[in-house]
């Protein structure tokens, strides 16, 4: 218990009274400096007899509250906080960070809004909240603590696009899909077949018609999108970038499958490059997948554990171990990018990038510029703010000034979306 400002200023100002009315003999002001203190007095036993019974009383309500989000978005709800007065008055509600309460008072206590965006996932759990209780008069204040049971899962950020992939790899984003990947119809004949109604009279084989006796309609090959190379450097200076990175990594793969495109995957995080040239889809995918869960960040605090069962059975399926595997990281990345600029060199190349080039900037631009002489283009996916897995404010400073010029010139030489790094698959096209 503590007294309040209102509470030392009454006692000073009653007991300046009381000594300037004896010493000035003055009974009026010997009776105004007794009634202050006394009323003090009397306010400090009401709320110290029923500060214990307030305390007990108080209850937050639902007594449970389970949710889960995305992180860096918000989840909230709506709670109450229920306690009997007695003389002894709420005069506010907290919440440990990073919950945050926005409380009002309500008839029979305070209805709140508890909220909560967390920066990292993980599981978040708030045990109790804290009670600002006050005195009648509000001469005098304590604290008290009442009971809460919230617990909040922050999904990573590359988990909604991955459960995307996982519907897109068992057959169920319908029309358009990784495996039919149909732009149109192609202009390569593969065989003819008999009529059905709903086809086109444009496509009658007559030949095979003639022959057969039925009405026959030329089938071609379907044309799929022209290729596109997505080339995942995954280094990352900490947990939120390697997030943002998964995340970069699996939408573009999954927005390249949606359009139909062949691809052909780049992964330079595993000792060297791995190349894997024109794959289907749903090959892709579940390479990108698997890389996913190989990045050293990701390993390390190991998100699989924050999935539901269906979702870990689907990773065990793919042999995405439960633990998390780092993929390690090359001795020389000088030479794996010089690998890959030698590869695409003078061919017409699609390329897509995705990683931080905080760790060789100098072999992105390399990259670039054999995109470049191919008549290729080369689109960038990389960190908003890579900086702030920082340890510390200098460390901070130096790779924001570094990657804002490395930024400033990439966007020089034509490479596309390195200045909006969030920007979506189809507006960095």
């Amino acid at each position: 218990m503590r007294i309040t400002r209102r509470g030392k200023s009454a006692l000073i100002s009653s007991l300046a009274v009381l000594a300037l009315g004896a010493g000035a003999g003055d009974p009026i002001l010997l009776s105004a400096g007794a009634a202050v203190a006394t009323a003090a007095f009397l306010d400090f036993g009401i709320f110290m007899g029923t500060r214990a019974a307030t305390r007990r009383s108080i209850r937050v309500l639902p007594a449970s509250v389970r949710g889960s989000t995305v992180t860096g978005e918000e989840y909230s709800a709506e709670i109450s906080l229920e306690c009997a007065s007695g003389g002894v008055y709420v005069s506010g509600v907290e919440a440990e960070p990073p919950f945050t309460l926005d409380a009002k008072k309500s008839a029979n206590g305070y209805a709140a809004r508890l909220a909560i965006k967390p920066a990292l996932f993980g599981k978040y759990v708030l045990n109790e909240v804290k009670v600002s209780l006050r005195s009648f008069l509000g001469l005098f204040s304590s604290s008290a603590k009442g009971k809460a049971d919230v617990e909040v899962r922050a999904y990573p950020r590359f988990y909604p696009v991955l459960l995307e992939a996982f519907s897109l790899l068992e057959g169920e984003a319908g029309e358009g899909d990784a495996r039919s990947g149909r732009i149109g119809r192609g202009t390569e004949y593969a065989w003819s077949r008999e009529y059905e109604p709903g086809d086109s009279m444009k496509l009658i084989d007559w030949k095979s018609t003639a022959r057969r006796g039925k009405y026959c309609v030329k089938d071609f090959h379907e044309e799929r999108g022209e290729g596109a190379l997505v080339a995942f450097d995954g280094r990352a200076p900490g947990m939120i970038s390697a997030d943002e990175m998964a995340r970069d990594l699996l939408s573009a793969l999954l927005g390249l499958a949606k359009e139909g495109r062949s691809i052909s995957v780049a992964l330079l995080n595993s000792g060297g490059v791995l190349m894997a040239e024109r794959v289907p889809a749903e090959v892709a995918l579940e390479m990108g997948i698997r890389e996913v869960f190989r990045m050293d960040h990701l390993a390390d605090y190991a998100p699989y554990e924050l999935f539901p069962p269906g979702v870990r059975s689907r990773l065990e399926k793919m042999g995405v171990p439960e633990s998390g595997e780092g993929g390690g990281v090359s001795a020389d990345f000088r030479k794996v990018y010089w690998d890959l600029a030698r590869r695409l060199r003078g061919s017409k190349a699609d390329v897509l990038y995705v990683g931080c080039p905080i760790y060789d900037a100098g072999g992105l631009l390399g990259l670039a510029e054999a995109v470049a002489e191919g008549g290729g283009r080369l689109r960038a996916m990389v960190p908003k703010k890579a900086w702030v897995d920082a340890d510390d404010l200098d460390r901070a400073y130096s790779m924001r000034s570094t990657l804002l010029k490395t930024y400033q010139t990439l966007e020089r030489i034509g490479v596309a979306g390195a200045m909006s790094p969030a920007a979506p698959l189809a507006q960095a096209a």
